[in-house]
């Protein structure tokens, strides 16, 4: 639990993350070291350093064995925005305000300390290739901005892009915040050649939580090679490196924003939604080859970085610094970890909390009560439809929980990983499930969620059902005033907009 993390730190976690520290960093006359994070879109852990055979990630393999690998690696809300706003913030989604997409008007509050704002304090040059998409995207102090989000599927155009950083950062430390587009819908089989012979259908087959139907083959096809482009990049990024001689003197994370598009997984908070890649490397401090099985999150990023360029740790973030953990596999660490989810647009409200420790995973489903899930799909996914229209009557009753969600969901990871059968109403878990209700309104309470009361919920709540009526509104005038059935995507978003005070509960 989070009290028994920060227990630890207080006693042993100064000394024990000090002598990790790199001897430059703790040298304040030596250059701290560099910090790459690489970050690839949609992208879960199914690379083959974590087990998947059905794809070849040589860069990502040779990353991890330069470096340590984390099994149980987590984000906060398996949605874009609110999940990149605790990687840049070291907070969750509902304590910094960041609750759902940034282009809907979802936007951090003013707050939290970001993550370059205070490594540019530190001395670091700082830079961003692809996505941000955290609002307002102004209050986030980049000094360099390359390659829009659309360019960075081509390994070319991204190495080139990364090159014109290196040079403008020359002789200061820097912090790059390098993002794929990739695996995000479409999900395109080649990209200006790349790769030079894609995966097909034929070669592959789909996952345990999509059920079998063999059209999802064409669809996980295309996931695996956004994955191969990916782990192309991740070479090119990694050579440049070695070029300039800069690999022994950069700490490099890699991770994913939140799972695959796919249902169950992206704006879910199943595994397949908010596990995911994470590797780093670090030589002379990072050991090498090694895979810790403790549970890790994305809040743990920023106090992580800043521990590297030898700057304090603000006491107000939730997560820890991985460097005692990376040195030393038998460091005491959280037993649980927790995540949630609020809202992916407007009109996708559907506010989960979620908890798992060693073996199980509870899900909270907050409004399960007054409504089924507004977002059974995402991205156009097909398996959910597929699935409830097929003949296999266990992938039907997946679909139906997953459509319309009871209150708790319990799932047993170790004999079910999956989570293809709900313990929920098992008698014979009934201890399992109270204890973890139990630590996760710990953590609510300690996070000062604002759903944790019923006002908070109700206001949240409320909030959202205005809107959409708001929004469905300004559809049918659309529509009505164009003359069509169905409004191009650009007009949808437009109806769609949150004003910049959107309503954001206030904690107690």
């Amino acid at each position: 639990m989070q009290t028994r993390r920060r227990d630890f730190l207080k006693v042993a976690g100064a000394a024990g993350v000090a002598g990790l520290v790199p001897a430059e960093a703790q040298d304040a006359k030596a250059k701290p070291h560099n910090i790459l994070l690489l970050c690839a879109e949609d992208m879960g852990p199914q690379i083959g350093c974590y087990g998947d055979q059905q794809v070849k990630t040589p860069s990502l393999d040779r990353l991890a064995s330069e470096g340590v690998r984390f099994a149980n690696a987590y984000v906060t809300q398996a949605s874009c925005s609110p999940s990149r706003s605790s990687i840049l913030t070291g907070l969750y989604p509902h304590q910094t305000g960041q609750l759902g997409l940034a282009h809907y008007g979802y936007r951090t509050m003013h707050g939290p300390v970001k993550m370059p704002n205070r490594l540019k304090r530190g001395g670091y040059t700082t830079g961003i290739m692809g996505k941000l998409h955290v609002g307002p995207e102004r209050s986030f102090q980049f000094d360099y901005k390359g390659l829009p989000h659309s360019k960075t599927r081509n390994p070319d155009a991204v190495a080139k892009d990364f090159r014109t950083f290196l040079k403008k950062a020359a002789e200061k430390p820097f912090f790059f915040f390098l993002n794929m587009c990739d695996a995000h819908a479409p999900l395109l089989d080649q990209v200006d050649g790349f790769p030079k012979t894609p995966t097909k259908p034929e070669d592959i087959h789909t996952w345990a939580w999509l059920g079998g139907d063999p059209q999802m083959r064409k669809r996980v096809a295309g996931y695996y090679n956004c994955v191969r482009r990916v782990d192309l990049i991740v070479g090119e990024v990694m050579k440049i490196l070695a070029e300039k001689g800069l690999d022994r003197n950069t700490l490099v994370v890699f991770i994913g924003d939140h799972g695959p598009p796919f249902c169950r997984g992206k704006t879910t908070n199943y595994e397949a939604g908010l596990r995911v890649p994470f590797i780093v490397r670090q030589p002379g401090s990072v050991p090498n080859g090694q895979v810790r099985s403790q549970l890790v999150s994305t809040v743990d990023l920023l106090p992580t970085f800043l521990t590297t360029a030898g700057m304090a740790v603000p006491k107000h973030l939730v997560g820890s610094p991985l460097q005692s953990l990376l040195a030393d596999p038998k460091t005491p660490w959280r037993d649980t970890i927790c995540a949630e989810f609020t809202s992916h647009g407007p009109v996708g409200y559907y506010p989960r909390r979620s908890i798992r420790d060693a073996r199980y995973k509870l899900i909270l489903n907050l409004e399960a009560d007054s409504r089924g899930n507004p977002m059974p799909s995402v991205d156009g996914c097909p398996a959910g439809k597929l699935a409830l229209a097929g003949k296999d009557a266990a992938a039907k009753a997946l679909y139906a929980v997953t459509n319309r969600p009871p209150k708790l969901e319990l799932y047993d990871l170790e004999r079910d990983p999956n989570e293809l059968h709900n313990l929920g109403s098992d008698p014979t878990r009934a201890g399992v499930r109270d204890r973890l209700l139990a630590e996760l309104n710990t953590w609510r309470e300690e996070t000062k969620d604002p759903t944790l009361t019923e006002e908070g919920l109700k206001a949240l709540t409320g909030f959202h059902d205005t809107f959409r009526a708001e929004v469905q509104k300004k559809v049918a005038e659309e529509k009505k005033r164009l003359g069509v059935k169905k409004l191009p995507r650009k007009v949808v978003h437009k109806c769609m907009q949150l004003k910049p005070e959107y309503f954001v509960p206030k904690p107690g």
